[in-house]
């Protein structure tokens, strides 16, 4: 490792507003971690990812990713949990699209890597890689019992995105923006497996995205039965992260760009039922309520209502 070069990486991550990071050798995964995810695939859990099946063997290996991968860099950033309850747009959703934003706050570490001679390669949930995985083998996080990576200070409300970087960072520790540095542990009280209406989360760590809300309610595009009683989301669903007992650490900080909108926080089914497309498409510009697409949003709304 290149000792000043990895304390002038460290000190970007921290200037990056992130929650948690931390440094892994970029190895291929056991073989015991592809076999249960084959197994999840082979269950058709994944739904209509078909992406996800088609992408199988590229996951096992970062090398796939960046084929000069020495290095995956973890990397965790808060999301707040909701002071209100029951709002119809999950909490990640509330704020930018985090996909962008990450990508921005990533970017100069990014630079520095490249400008010391390395190759490096930012990953937000868009490149076939185990995410989950890769944060609790740096260090930075553990699995709760419905499979969400838990963050100090953070529990599941955070976003994971890694850099894969040739540069060779494995002797560098992890880093929390959280008082406390131990692995938040799952209790193991199972509210998470109950608060699903669905029965979408299995007690195994598995989810069934076929009865899951959040799947449901973004990326099936075609018509959605919703379970019995239940009141169908505008966007995503937290049910399983809201249950969770691990305290939230205020202090950790949340990055403006995944500050709640309030005009996220109040939106109603009947506003975006009544919206133009030309309204629609400026209202969820920048935001995750784009990536259902205007006719799967309408339909979500319509679900809302139907359920009151």
């Amino acid at each position: 490792m290149e000792t000043t070069l990895g304390a002038r990486v460290s000190e970007a991550l921290r200037n990056s507003g992130c929650a948690a990071f931390g440094f892994a050798a970029a190895e291929s995964l056991p073989a015991a971690a592809d076999e249960r995810f084959r197994r999840w695939l082979a269950g058709g859990n994944h739904a209509g990812m078909t992406y996800l099946e088609r992408h199988a063997a590229l996951r096992c290996r970062p090398q796939n990713v960046l084929e000069e991968a020495a290095t995956v860099i973890s990397i965790a950033f808060r999301f707040q949990k909701p002071h209100r309850a029951s709002l119809p747009v999950a909490a990640y959703a509330l704020g930018r699209n985090y996909h962008n934003a990450l990508k921005s706050r990533l970017k100069p570490i990014v630079s520095l890597l490249e400008t010391s001679g390395h190759k490096a390669r930012i990953t937000v949930d868009s490149a076939p890689v185990a995410e989950r995985f890769w944060a609790v083998k740096c260090g930075i996080a553990s699995y709760g019992m419905n499979g969400m990576a838990l963050v100090p200070g953070c529990g599941p409300y955070c976003f994971l995105c890694e850099i894969l970087t040739s540069c060779d960072l494995t002797g560098l520790k992890p880093w929390f923006a959280a008082n406390q540095e131990e692995l938040p542990v799952c209790r193991g009280c199972g509210r998470c497996v109950a608060a699903c209406p669905a029965g979408a989360v299995k007690a195994d760590g598995a989810l069934d995205a076929r009865r899951c809300l959040s799947y449901l309610s973004i990326e099936e595009k075609g018509e959605v039965t919703p379970p019995p009683g239940v009141r169908f989301p505008i966007l995503g669903c937290d049910r399983c992260l809201a249950a969770c007992p691990l305290p939230i650490d205020e202090e950790v900080p949340v990055i403006a760009d995944f500050r709640p909108r309030e005009e996220l926080m109040n939106l109603s089914a009947g506003q975006i039922l009544n919206m133009t497309d030309a309204e629609l498409e400026a209202f969820t510009a920048g935001t995750a309520l784009r990536r259902p697409g205007k006719d799967a949003l309408r339909r979500n709304a319509r679900l809302n209502l139907d359920a009151k």
